[in-house]
């Protein structure tokens, strides 16, 4: 898979609180009207400029769907040899290996009533390549019909039989059609016949993964709280959730209106870290948000966000504890101070079920939701001798998954549950990581539930510390030499098929930095060269096998989320710590979205 290069785009003042971003290439946005030169003044197109589903506007006004050589959308013609850019919700956008980001001022430690730990910010990513693949297959494309097999606007196929995923299980397909047999309008990305996906995700060597999309969402390098969060409208368009604590617990709603285009307003409350979701019966965005303080709310956003439905209590909730299900229901755990971890949900009301085998000390909690509407959570339980990774799930069911190795869990290390679908039996599936016996260094491992009381094991990378040197003991004289190196990986996150496929990610930093001493008065190390890596992965097991590809190149993203689409992409959010790290040691915030 070739590297591709990253585009780098400028986030404009605009008229009041919206600000975009644009890159060069056709654009089917709002149109931009140059002022005095130093401002840039945004006029939203409010008529048939803004065209529905998979066409674009073109200069004399009407809809079209783009092509080579034809219209582009609201910045003019295509190139005739196909090489510019086409339906902005479909555009491959190219990424460049540097760090998109500018440095600032450093910034403020972040909110301490966090739940998580935002100050972890360890690892980051890579080049893009392919490894071994499995049996997960694609077509080209082609048109779709009302009983055979469809395509996906990416080029993966489904039909209304089985298919075999690439982790080896039957899927049946429920999603990738773009367009309806009669060629009317596309499916919306929550139609029933394609949400939740089932059919294969990419990664394979059938069927790669590329980067279609990577854009910085805010190029701002401050200190950020919690982990951000990502869902979809019924485009298949991201919007975001994102906060920073420079200036208090400062929550942001961020908007993907066009290529290398976020419409990214502060919300009107506090926010540490929520989830988000849509629900395309009514167009509305649902959010559970923590905004410190031990108070959660629920809200909707229909261009307004609503007032907020206040839990009366002492909660807070972390971002992997939020499930979307793309409809009106939040659903999510949350940790109750001094109680413990209390299953909830809100539609319209909350309605809060303490977990009756939980204990107040218990953290790190993950939510994934069934079907059938079952909740399956799991978290770091304190309950017995030495800390045990739990599986839960609403319907009463209780396993304990493995031991944690040690005696205290860093809150920095993610864990993550996510869930595919057999014969109508819910398989979850775990990102975690543990201690190792080297030194308490860090494994990446996957769980996966068999049977009952039953769940495999794999570990997926691990630290070794043979050969690595550090720098921990400060020097004595000055002009004394020492190298650093060593490398630390960190999972970021996990999502799935409902038809069995599974994607891990995680993170690999390799530190390797010359330093020299120097004594004024006391000596202390001062660098000289820093020749580190960053990349992110993502795995899969082949034939039983963990098996890992580079996705991402020179970003080193640090707390993330991935969701899956009714088309089968995958869009990643995720914080991305300067390249090399400043005092300020801040972060942008960075969207990337992988199909094949």
């Amino acid at each position: 898979m070739p590297t591709i290069e990253r585009q780098r785009f400028l986030v404009l003042p605009t008229l009041g609180l919206l600000s975009l971003g644009f890159a060069t290439g056709c654009y089917d946005g709002p149109t931009v009207i140059e002022t005095d030169g130093s401002t840039t003044m945004v006029v939203l197109s409010t008529g048939i400029s803004l065209c529905e589903g998979n066409l674009v506007t073109c200069p004399d006004g009407t809809c079209q769907p783009p092509g080579p050589g034809v219209c582009c959308g609201f910045g003019g013609v295509c190139p005739g040899d196909g090489t510019g850019v086409t339906d902005p919700t479909t555009t491959t956008t190219t990424t460049d290996p540097t760090n998109p980001t500018d440095p600032t001022d450093p910034t403020n430690p972040t909110d301490p009533t966090n739940p998580t730990d935002p100050t972890n910010t360890s690892t980051g990513p890579t080049n893009t390549s392919t490894g071994p693949g499995d049996s997960s297959s694609t077509t080209d494309g082609g048109s779709s019909s009302s009983s055979g097999s469809s395509s996906s606007s990416d080029g993966s196929s489904s039909s209304s039989g089985s298919s075999s995923s690439s982790d080896g299980s039957s899927s049946s397909s429920s999603g990738g059609s773009s367009s309806s047999s009669s060629g009317g309008p596309p499916m919306s990305c929550y139609d029933p016949a394609m949400y939740p996906y089932a059919g294969p995700l990419c990664g394979p060597m059938a069927m790669p993964c590329t980067v279609q999309v990577a854009e910085t969402i805010e190029p701002m390098v401050v200190a950020r709280n919690g982990t951000p969060s990502v869902a979809v409208d019924d485009d298949c368009e991201p919007s975001v959730l994102h906060a920073q604590s420079v200036g208090g617990a400062l929550g942001f709603f961020a908007q993907r209106i066009g290529v290398n285009a976020w419409d990214v307003q502060p919300t009107p409350f506090d926010m540490i870290q929520g989830g988000l979701d849509f629900d395309p019966a009514t167009g509305l965005f649902g959010a559970m948000v923590y905004e410190g303080g031990f108070d959660t709310t629920a809200r909707t956003y229909d261009g307004v966000w609503s007032m907020g439905d206040l839990l009366v209590g002492n909660y807070s909730l972390s971002t992997k504890a939020f499930a979307p299900t793309g409809d009106a229901v939040l659903h999510g755990v949350l940790i109750e101070s001094g109680v413990g971890l209390v299953d909830a949900t809100w539609n319209g009301a909350w309605m809060p079920a303490a977990m009756a085998s939980g204990t107040p000390t218990d953290l790190s909690p993950s939510l994934a939701v069934a079907a059938d509407g079952t909740h399956h959570f799991t978290y770091w339980s304190y309950g017995g001798m030495v800390p045990t990774l739990r599986w839960e799930t609403s319907a009463g069911a209780l396993e304990e998954i493995t031991p944690y190795g040690g005696m205290i869990v860093s809150p920095a290390l993610v864990q993550e549950i996510a869930l595919t679908d057999a014969m109508g039996v819910a398989v979850p599936h775990v990102i975690a990581a543990t201690p190792t016996a080297m030194n308490g260094r860090i494994q990446v491992v996957y769980l996966r539930r068999d049977a009952v009381d039953t769940w495999s094991s794999y570990q997926v990378v691990s630290e070794d510390p043979t050969g690595e040197t550090d720098c921990d003991v400060p020097p004595l004289i000055p002009g004394e030499a020492c190298t650093l190196e060593r490398t630390t990986y960190r999972p970021l996150a996990i999502t799935s098929s409902q038809g069995g496929d599974v994607r891990w990610f995680y993170t690999e930093t390799h530190e390797l930095v010359d330093y020299m001493s120097e004594c004024l008065p006391d000596c202390v190390w001062t660098p000289l060269a820093d020749m580190s890596t960053y990349h992110t992965y993502m795995g899969w097991l082949d034939a039983g096998v963990p098996t890992s590809v580079q996705i991402l190149p020179d970003t080193r993203l640090v707390r993330g989320n991935v969701e899956v689409d009714g088309e089968g992409t995958m869009h990643m959010v995720a914080y991305a710590d300067e390249i090399p790290d400043t005092i300020a040691n801040g972060t942008t915030v960075e969207y990337f979205r992988l199909g094949p």
